[in-house]
Parts: structure tokens; C-alpha cells; sequence
């Protein structure tokens, strides 16, 4: 479905120096006047993250490339990176109980470096496997020619990253304890996809999640389609309403 691919477009890998992934960052020696502060940055993405800021193992000034950015971002821009280190996430499970999942222990954020806001929070890619099928160019062309864009914010969200109403509603029951790399995106979302916009300028976490095994039914001509490997979310970041769920197979992509 169109527009299914849509959201899938604007979420991207883990930025890292390495060529398996689809982003880099290179630290930068000279820090021009302009810049942020450092520890404004780390008080800035504990806020955003809701990490507690003695997990920062790393806080670097630096370009960073992000080359399935969102439309509203350039693939190229000065950032602060913050890195944290033994950290948990922790969801509901399908019994009900909260969990923590095995699988992730650190996060990086990239921040906007002159004003702070918010451009990336990303998981390490994990040895094997990892995001591939939300973040092909054919998903990225119809998220921009669709015309939603998160416009980044320099004013926090209610709910951080790590929060439940983020990553639970996004990913179900027991889908957040499975995952092996979580990127998510803050800011701004205006959905022009109709006329008049149903929402314009609501601030929304747009999360996306591999490593799940979601049962999808309904290929083409009925025909069986694997499980779906990886789920996009775009989520209310004040009230936890989620304005789209699409979970996404090597068959097809599925709304929910």
C-alpha cells in the first residue's frame, strides 16, 4: 500500500564509520562559536532519551550522514553525538509483566549542534541482519513524494524515547524485547496526505524496529508470506496515539 511505504521512508540504520550501515560520523577538531555546549547537549538528549546522564560514555562535536534521512533533513549536517552505554529497554510483554529486552545495551543520539534539536536516536546494528527492507530507496522516493516531514524541535517531548507509551504502543506486546536495532526520529509531523491536513505540526516519535517476527497473511493472490522482520511506528509523543503501524516482509508491507 502507498501508504504504508510512506512512513517506512523516513526512518533509517544506525549511523556508525563502517560501510555496512547507512550513515557515518566524523568528529571535528575545531568548534566553531555557534556551537552548543556540551553539557547543554548531554542535558539536552537525557531529555530526549530519558537515560540517565551517567550512561554518557561519549559526547563528540562532528558532521554526520545520515543517507536515508528524513525529507526535512539534509543527508549531511554538524551534530553532537551522544553515546550511552549499558543501558535498558525495557516493554510489556505478552503477559503483561515489563521486561527487558537482551538484545540492546547502548543508544547513540545525534542532536542538531547549534541549536539542539533532536535528528536521530539509533541502536548499534546488530553482527548480523539488521534494518534493509524499511530503508530501500523505493520507500524513501514515496515518503518524500508523499510529503510528510517531521520537522526537527528544540522543545523536548512529554514521552522520551525509552519511555512505554514510545516503545510499547509501537511495537506491540512483546515485539519490544525481541528487537535487535531501534531507530527513531522527533519532531514536528504534518500529514498532507489529505486535504484539509488531519494533524499539522503535532510533535511524533517515528520509530522503526527490526529483528520482530510479526505473522503477516494476505501476499498476492493469497499466496504465504514470511514473517514481518521489521515494523515502522509513527506515535503521538503527548498522548501515545498512534497515527500509523506498518509492519513489512520480504512479500509486502502491511498497515495497521
Amino acid at each position: 500500500m502507498l501508504v504504508a511505504f510512506t512512513i517506512v521512508a523516513c526512518l533509517v540504520c544506525v549511523g556508525r564509520t563502517d560501510a555496512a550501515v547507512s550513515g557515518t560520523f566524523e568528529r571535528l577538531a575545531v568548534s566553531p562559536l555557534w556551537l552548543l555546549p556540551r553539557a547543554q547537549a548531554v542535558d539536552l538528549s537525557t531529555k530526549y532519551t530519558g537515560f540517565s546522564a551517567e550512561k554518557v560514555t561519549a559526547a563528540d562535536y562532528g558532521r554526520a550522514t545520515d543517507a536515508y534521512g528524513m525529507s526535512s533533513n539534509t543527508t549531511s549536517r554538524d551534530v553532537w553525538q551522544v553515546v550511552y552505554s549499558g543501558i535498558s529497554i525495557t516493554a510489556i510483554g505478552k503477559d503483561g509483566k515489563e521486561q527487558t529486552n537482551p538484545n540492546i545495551h547502548a543508544i547513540t543520539v545525534w542532536l542538531e549542534a547549534r541549536t539542539g534539536a533532536l535528528l536521530r536516536v539509533s541502536t548499534p546494528k546488530p553482527a548480523l541482519g539488521g534494518l534493509n527492507l524499511a530503508v530501500r530507496s523505493s520507500e524513501r522516493e514515496l515518503w518524500q513524494i508523499n510529503g510528510l516531514a517531521a520537522v526537527p524541535t528544540i522543545v523536548p517531548p512529554r514521552d522520551s524515547f525509552s519511555s512505554s507509551s514510545t516503545i510499547c504502543p509501537s511495537l506491540r506486546p512483546g515485539m519490544a524485547l525481541k528487537a535487535t536495532e531501534i531507530v527513531a526520529y522527533f519532531g514536528l509531523l504534518t500529514d498532507t496526505m489529505v486535504a484539509p491536513p488531519r494533524f499539522a505540526d503535532q510533535p511524533h516519535w517515528l520509530v522503526l524496529a527490526d529483528g520482530l517476527e510479526y505473522p503477516v497473511s494476505g501476499g498476492p493472490r493469497g499466496a504465504q508470506v514470511p514473517p514481518a522482520k521489521e515494523g515502522v511506528v509513527a506515535v503521538n509523543a503527548d498522548t501515545g496515539a498512534i497515527y500509523r503501524h506498518i509492519f513489512v516482509s520480504a512479500g509486502l508491507s502491511r498497515q495497521n
